[in-house]
This record gives C-alpha cells, structure tokens and sequence, in this order.
C-alpha cells in the first residue's frame, strides 16, 4: 500500500520528466522515491520479521489455530516480508517504463517472474516446506527487480553507488532500532 500511494503521488511528475526528456530531474525524483521507500519499508520489513510470530499470534490465534499454525504462519510470513522492498522499487521502475511507452518490457518481465517462482517454488518446497513458497516468491522478484534495474539503462541511469550506501545506512539503522525493540520487548515480557 505505501509503495503504491507514493508511486502514483510521483507518477504526473515522472511523467512530465520524460516527456520534456529531462533526464536529470527524472533521475533525481527516482532516487528521491526509492529513498523515501527504502527507509518506509525497510523498518516495517525488519519489523515483521522479528516480531512474526507476536504478529500472527495477536492476529489469528484462537480456536482451531493453534501455536504450531502460529509458527508455521509466522515462518512464511517471514518469507514474504523479505521481499517487500523489492516489490516497492519494482513498481517504480516498472512506472518508468510506462511512462516510456515499454510495456513489452514489463511483460517479459512478469513472465520471466512467473517461472522463475514456479522454478523456485518447486525447488525450495522440497527443502522448506510451505516456507520456501513465501521465499520462492521474494527470490523470484528480487531477481527480476535486478533484471529491470539492468534493462532501465535503456532510459536512464540511475546512481546506484548512492542508493545502495542510502539502503546500506537505512538497513543497519533498522537492524539496530527494531533488535533494540526486539531485545527491550524481551526483557519486558519476562518481568511481572
């Protein structure tokens, strides 16, 4: 949902950008949303991660779901929450190549995904269970978010030094602030 709203807030600008074919300011407001995506989604997915299985037990144990569905929820929510920053960039990038008028690209691109995560799908439920189907699906995608940052040099070049030292920065604050969290709701939920 964060993903979205802030593509389509972006999207009459980046549209602007390559209709008067202004390269630079296109490039700017691309790396202006993958960074404001990044540091939105990053700490939501280390969050998820840490706390899956607080998560799936507030939301649906009781009755017939018991600790073991819990765990088994939990582990594969897991498994998509590392792939919820690759599914935002992948829909700017994607909004790029709208804009460009290049559809063939995302649909290759989709269908290059679909069988990738059949491929996937096959393979890690062999070894993971029901968990290497949520895996299998952010594998998938990243791979194809790569596929596109690859392609977009086509039409733009983005800074991807600079992104990936903003995602590094992001990745370790997040790390720290939610284990932190994780380590105080620990010791918290152990006293009386």
């Amino acid at each position: 949902m964060i993903s979205s709203a802030v593509v389509m807030a972006v999207y009459p600008q980046m549209i602007s950008h390559i209709a008067k074919k202004e390269d630079k300011q296109l490039r700017t407001i691309v790396n202006n949303v993958i960074n404001a995506l990044v540091f939105l989604i990053v700490p939501i997915s280390a969050f998820c991660v840490l706390f899956s299985n607080g998560i799936v037990k507030a939301a649906f144990e009781r009755g017939n779901f018991d600790s073991t569905a819990t765990a088994l929820t939990a582990s594969v929510f897991i498994g998509y929450s590392i792939g919820m920053i690759v599914s935002a960039v992948s829909s700017v990038i994607t909004s790029i190549f709208y804009g460009y008028g290049d559809t063939k690209i995302t649909l290759w691109i989709s269908m290059l995904n679909i069988a990738l995560n059949i491929g996937f799908d096959l393979l890690f439920y062999q070894f993971f269970g029901v968990t290497g189907l949520a895996v299998a699906t952010s594998v998938s995608a990243a791979i194809c978010l790569v596929v596109r940052l690859i392609y977009l040099k086509k039409y733009i070049r983005l800074g991807y030094r600079e992104l990936f030292i903003e995602m590094a920065k992001i990745l370790l604050l997040s790390a720290i602030a939610v284990g932190a969290a994780y380590v105080v709701f620990g010791v918290l939920l152990h006293l009386n």
